[in-house]
């Protein structure tokens, strides 16, 4: 098993290991940094997506990054910051930003030209919305906001309204979760949300990510560890890693194959633990990292964790 890293918070981090997985609980990766000069100064990175091909595709503050393995390639979109971006096949991708979502298509030269599907800019001035999230359900394309749900089908978008806010959203194997700041859990069905679990009333907790194990929802916490949802009850995980990041401060998680998985964190790096909390590595400031802030993380087909 081969794995590459590359760790994105205020610049580009690569993080290679060679070893079969029977060694990767062994020392310390080689680490290979990326400065914010290869990639033309787009400022902070907030989302990765890849292509079968390889080919990365980055939402940064200044626009859409599109990395080949060799050379990077700056492309401008909305005025706004970049925060989201979805691939939809090789000539297709859709960004969502500031006061703005588009869809980017490749022109008969082959470069991606951008087209903005939001038609709300002055409307939305005084709520300042940001895209933070994209999903594709089937057809539909999901643009998330702290306050929406905006979805494309058939060159057409219907609005859902936030039944408060949306402090985030998480797509599973077979499912969309939003987190609403008063319901809690909710579980994304054609153009519905149903609720899914309203948390205890004295617990306020924000969500970096959700996982499911089995029938089980493992939901990754920001500052409060790791907990399991079965069957309508709701419990604490008791672990290595789950106690590791209840001072961490998560900001992005993705596994990485059916064993492991990633946390980004706002202090202290990134973890790498197994299924059963166990830290596999840990990788921060004092281990080659410019700093410990990582903002996104991204595992790609061909078995690379960016």
């Amino acid at each position: 098993m081969k794995i590459k890293i590359a760790l994105l918070g205020f610049g580009l981090f690569a993080l290679s290991t060679m070893q079969a997985q029977a060694d990767f609980y062994k020392g310390m990766p080689p680490l290979e940094n990326f400065s914010p000069l290869q990639y033309h100064q787009q400022g902070k990175v907030w989302d990765i997506t890849s292509a079968p091909n390889g080919i990365i595709y980055m939402a940064a503050d200044k626009g859409l990054i599109e990395f080949d393995g060799k050379s990077w390639k700056a492309m401008k979109g909305s005025n706004g910051f970049h925060r989201s971006v979805l691939l939809a096949n090789d000539s297709t991708l859709y960004t969502g930003s500031d006061l703005d979502f588009g869809i980017w298509k490749r022109n008969k030269f082959m470069n991606f030209e951008y087209i903005s599907l939001y038609p709300f800019q002055e409307e939305s001035k005084a709520l300042n919305e940001e895209f933070w999230d994209i999903h594709q359900v089937d057809e539909k394309i999901l643009f998330v906001s702290y306050n929406n749900i905006f979805i494309y089908k058939n060159q057409q978008l219907t609005k859902i309204p936030a039944p408060s806010k949306f402090k985030g959203s998480y797509k599973t194997d077979d499912a969309i979760y939003f987190m609403d700041e008063q319901i809690g859990l909710l579980k994304f069905n054609d153009l519905s949300l149903i609720p899914v679990f309203s948390f205890p009333d004295k617990q306020n907790i924000d969500l970096a990510g959700i996982y499911k194990d089995g029938n089980d929802l493992i939901l990754i916490s920001r500052n409060a560890g790791l907990f399991k949802l079965s069957e309508g009850n709701f419990s604490l995980i008791n672990n290595a890693i789950s106690e590791i990041l209840e001072n961490a401060k998560v900001f992005s998680f993705v596994k990485i194959d059916e064993q492991q998985m990633a946390f980004g964190t706002v202090l202290n790096g990134v973890y790498i633990a197994d299924n059963q909390g166990n830290i596999v590595h840990h990788i921060n400031k004092k281990k080659g990292l410019a700093n410990n802030t990582i903002l996104s993380m991204h595992h790609s087909s061909g078995g690379k964790l960016w």
